[in-house]
């Protein structure tokens, strides 16, 4: 489960993002726009996601291939 800047709110370390981008799920949006460090972390998950998926999709299909033979 994701908390995302969860603790940092309920710790006091941040604020509430506005109510609009609550309201709308793009809570992560404003962080981002507050704390331009964060872009560097989040760019690298959508490259983990497809190494992992790339992995995946290599290991199933030597699973099938060994099956058919």
């Amino acid at each position: 489960m994701g908390v995302g800047g969860t603790f940092d709110v309920v710790s006091g370390c941040a604020k509430w993002a506005p109510a609009l981008f609550r309201r709308t799920g793009t809570e992560f949006l404003y962080r981002l726009i507050c704390e331009p460090k964060r872009w560097r972390r989040q760019i690298i998950l959508p490259v983990f996601a497809l190494l992992v998926l790339k992995q995946w999709l290599h290991s199933s299909l030597r699973l099938t291939k060994g099956l058919t033979r």
